[in-house]
C-alpha cells in the first residue's frame, strides 16, 4: 500500500500536476491542514458490474463518427444521447446483445489502439474524440474500462489532448459502473495518463461518486487535485463544499470533524452569495432532472439536510441554513432535518 502526499503551493499555479507518493498526506483546506494516512487499496470486485439501463442501447452503424480530424465536438449530453440512441432495424430500436456489445467493444478498441501512440501501426483514418465516448459507453465491466484507460497514454503520445467533455463522459461512465476509484487513479497520475481533470462538472460528479461508497481519503485526494488542475477550490464551489462536508461527517474521524467544522463558515458565505431560486430541484421524471445540472441541485438538497442535522445535534444555530433550504424548496424534496435517521 502507498499513500499520497499532495503539497498545496499557494505561491504558484501548477499546469502539469504530479503527485508524490509519501507515508502521510498534508492537504490544505481553507485555513486548516488535514493530516491523514491516505492508504490506496484496490477495490476488490467480486463480480463484473452490469451496464446501466440508460446505456443499453448502442448504435451499430456509427463507425463514421469515430474518425476524422476531430475539429468539432458537441456537448457531453449530445454525445451521450447519440451513443445511447440505439441500433435500428426497419425503423425500430433494438438493443445490442451481450455478444454483439463485446464484439463491438473489441472492434472499436482495436481501431483506436492501432492509430495512436508514438509509432501507430495505421495512420488513416485518424480517430476523433468521439471514439473515446463510444468506448466509454460500450465498456460493460471494470476490466474493459481498464483496457480503455490503458490507451490514455497513447493518446497523449499522439500529441492529442483530452477535452473537458471527454473528462465528463469518463467520470459519468465510471460512476454508472461503480468504479469512480478508477477515474481518481487516472486524474491522480498525470505523468502516466496525461488526462487532465479539466472540468469542474467532472470534478463535482466524481466527488459525489466517491463520497457515497468510498473512504474519505479518496474524497480528500480528489479535493486536493482541484488546485493542481486550476479548478475553483472547494471553498469556492457550493456543491463540492457540501459534498466534502458530508463525507467528513460520515467518517466520524476526529480530524475529519475539524475539516467539516472549518468548512461551516465557508458554506455559509457560499449560500449567502447564491439565490435559493437558482437551486430549486427540478421535478422528478422531467428532462431537467436528468441533466447534470439537475442532479447537482438534487445532490445539494440531500447534502445540506445532512449538514443541518449534524450541526443541530451539536447545538449550533442552523436558522441560516434552514431558511435557505426552505426558500430553495428543498423541504419539498427531503423535508426538514428534524427527525432524520
Amino acid at each position: 500500500m502507498a499513500a499520497l502526499r499532495i503539497l498545496a503551493r499557494a505561491s504558484r499555479s501548477v499546469s502539469t500536476p504530479s503527485l508524490v507518493v509519501q507515508r502521510a498526506s498534508q492537504i490544505s483546506l481553507s485555513n486548516h491542514v488535514f493530516v491523514r494516512d491516505l492508504h490506496q487499496t484496490p477495490v476488490a470486485l467480486k463480480r463484473k458490474f452490469a451496464v446501466s439501463e440508460g446505456y443499453d442501447d448502442i448504435k451499430s452503424d456509427d463507425d463514421g463518427d469515430m474518425f476524422g480530424d476531430g475539429s468539432s465536438e458537441s456537448s457531453s449530453d449530445a454525445l451521450n444521447a447519440k451513443v445511447s440512441a440505439g441500433a435500428t432495424r426497419n425503423g425500430l430500436r433494438r438493443k445490442l446483445s451481450t455478444t454483439e456489445r463485446e464484439a463491438r467493444f473489441n472492434k472499436d478498441l482495436e481501431f483506436l489502439s492501432s492509430r495512436i501512440g508514438l509509432k501507430p501501426r495505421l495512420k488513416t483514418p485518424q480517430p476523433r474524440h468521439t471514439a473515446w465516448q463510444h468506448l466509454f459507453q460500450l465498456a460493460a465491466t471494470r476490466e474493459q474500462m481498464e483496457q480503455v484507460v490503458d490507451l490514455f497514454p497513447l493518446w497523449r503520445d499522439s500529441k492529442k489532448q483530452f477535452t473537458p467533455v471527454m473528462a465528463e463522459g469518463f467520470v459519468a461512465r465510471c460512476e454508472e459502473m461503480r468504479c469512480p476509484d478508477l477515474a481518481l487513479q487516472v486524474f491522480s497520475d498525470h505523468p502516466r495518463y496525461g488526462f487532465d481533470l479539466s472540468s469542474s462538472k467532472a470534478a463535482r460528479h466524481l466527488l459525489h461518486s466517491l463520497h457515497l461508497e468510498h473512504d474519505l481519503s479518496q474524497s480528500i485526494t480528489l479535493v486536493a487535485l482541484f488546485k493542481l488542475y486550476e479548478l475553483p477550490m472547494v471553498t469556492q464551489d457550493l456543491v463540492a463544499c457540501a459534498l466534502l462536508m458530508v463525507a467528513c461527517i460520515k467518517s466520524k474521524d476526529k480530524k475529519a470533524t475539524v475539516v467539516a467544522n472549518s468548512l461551516v463558515p465557508e458554506l455559509k458565505k457560499l449560500l449567502e452569495s447564491k439565490s435559493p431560486a437558482d437551486w430549486v430541484v427540478p421535478k422528478p421524471k422531467t428532462p431537467a432532472r436528468t441533466t447534470l445540472e439537475g442532479k447537482e441541485k438534487s445532490w445539494l438538497a440531500w447534502t445540506l439536510v445532512k449538514v443541518e442535522k449534524a450541526l443541530e445535534e451539536k447545538g449550533e444555530n442552523v436558522g441560516w441554513l434552514r431558511d435557505w433550504r426552505k426558500e430553495a424548496g428543498h423541504f419539498r424534496i427531503v423535508g426538514p432535518a428534524i427527525g432524520l435517521p
